[in-house]
C-alpha cells in the first residue's frame, strides 16, 4: 500500500506511478489541505528556531484529525509493505515517520538522526527544486531553507510533543488515535506480537 501526504493539488500536478501499479494500493491522505502563511504565524517558534519548525509543530497542533487518519489507515493494511510519501520525502513524510518511530519506542537521538540524514540522500532533487524556483523568479535563498533537514527542527518537534503531552502515547491520546489502532501499528513495527 502507498499513502500519499501530499495535497490534492499536488497529486493533480505531479500523479504518483504507484497510483495504477498492479497490486498496489494507493491512496491520497493530505497531510495538509495548504500550508497558509497565516496558519504558520499562530506558531510561537524560539528566536533560535528553524524555520521547518513551524510547519512541524502547525501539523502537530492542528492536523492531529488528518494525522488520526493517516495513521489508522496504515494500521488496516494486514499483509504487505506500506510505503508513504510526500514530495520531498522529509517534512510531512518526516513527521509521520517520527511518530510511528516514537510509537515503536526508537531514541529521540536516532528518531533525530534518521531525519537528518533526509538531507544527504536528497540533493538532486533539492537541485532541481531550487531551479524550477529560479526560473520562476522565486526566493531561492529563502527556499533553500525549506528544503533543508536540520536535527533543530526535528529535536524541536520533538521536546514540543514531550513538554506538551508528555510522551508520543499523550500526543497520540490528545489527538485521538483508538488503542487498537496503535496496538495495531506496535504489531506491524515489530513492537509486540
Amino acid at each position: 500500500m502507498v499513502v500519499d501526504l501530499r495535497t490534492a493539488r499536488e497529486v493533480r500536478d505531479a500523479p504518483s506511478r504507484l497510483a495504477r501499479q498492479r497490486g498496489v494500493e494507493w491512496v491520497n491522505l493530505p497531510l495538509f489541505d495548504a500550508l497558509s502563511p497565516a496558519a504558520l504565524a499562530e506558531i510561537d517558534i524560539p528566536p533560535d528556531g528553524h524555520p521547518l519548525l513551524a510547519m512541524y509543530l502547525t501539523a502537530i497542533e492542528t492536523r492531529g484529525p488528518a494525522i488520526c487518519g493517516i495513521l489508522e489507515r496504515i494500521a488496516r493494511v494486514r499483509e504487505g509493505a506500506v510505503l508513504f510519501n510526500c514530495t520531498a520525502g522529509k517534512d510531512r513524510t518526516g513527521i509521520i515517520a517520527a511518530l510511528l518511530l516514537g510509537l515503536a519506542g526508537v531514541s529521540h537521538t536516532d528518531i533525530i538522526a534518521d531525519y537528518a540524514l533526509t538531507e544527504t540522500l536528497i540533493p538532486d532533487l533539492v537541485a532541481e527544486f531550487l531551479t524550477n524556483a529560479r526560473a520562476g523568479g522565486g526566493d531561492v535563498e529563502a527556499y533553500a531553507t525549506f528544503l533543508e533537514s536540520p536535527a533543530s527542527a526535528m529535536a524541536g518537534l520533538l521536546d514540543h510533543i514531550d513538554g506538551n503531552y508528555g510522551s508520543f502515547m499523550g500526543y497520540f491520546d490528545h489527538i485521538a488515535v483508538p488503542t487498537e489502532v496503535l496496538s495495531r501499528l506496535q504489531v506491524r513495527l515489530g513492537v509486540t506480537e
